[in-house]
């Protein structure tokens, strides 16, 4: 049994020297397999493979629970990483809606002239065509930033769960969820009028 044991580890090279050490074996058995005159020299054998098998299991634990703290190290790492990309995420929507708001006084400002300019042309009774278009895509401009507003505010939600990793009213991954289709919709319908 040992043979077979010995030469399938050989073969598979699983342990390299297992040949190698199956021969030392019968060397000190000698030529036939009953002869047991040499079963301390057998012995010191065996007790050698175990200490070779227990020196080997000393080096790589080791090294695998160096691995392992290298791998736990870095995860700390990235989430670092992720949580430093997910507040300047946060931050740059925070800033772009606060931009949006701005955009947003300057557009009502626009069409509170552009009605007040076809107020005196209906007055005068001259042609407001031009007014009336300009108007119409002042209207069409503010509800553009008004959708940009709430995606810009449902992604700023989305990156706030990632800061808070998912703990806090509203972070849940329901409301993740939710925030990204919502997003995705608004996206797809800005695109779709760009077309």
């Amino acid at each position: 049994m040992h043979d077979y044991v010995v030469d399938v580890l050989g073969a598979q090279n699983i342990v390299p020297d297992a040949l190698s050490r199956k021969e030392e074996i019968h060397r000190l058995m000698g030529l036939s397999q009953p002869n047991f005159e040499g079963s301390e020299e057998i012995q010191k054998a065996c007790t050698n493979d175990l200490e070779d098998s227990l020196n080997f299991l000393e080096k790589i634990i080791p090294e695998a629970l160096a691995e392992f703290a290298e791998d736990q190290r870095l995860g700390r790492l990235s989430r670092n990483l992720q949580k430093i990309s997910a507040w300047a995420e946060f931050i740059g929507y925070a800033g772009s809606i606060s931009l949006k708001f701005r955009d947003l006084n300057r557009i009502s400002e626009d069409e509170k002239c552009v009605k007040s300019s076809i107020e005196i042309a209906i007055t005068r009774v001259n042609g407001c065509e031009e007014e009336k278009e300009r108007l119409s895509k002042l209207c069409e401009k503010r509800m553009m930033k008004r959708l940009s507003v709430v995606q810009d505010s449902a992604d700023a939600l989305m990156a706030l769960a990632d800061i808070r990793d998912g703990g806090g009213p509203f972070q849940g991954p329901l409301s993740v969820s939710l925030a990204g289709m919502l997003s995705a919709l608004i996206s797809t319908h800005k695109n779709w009028v760009s077309c």
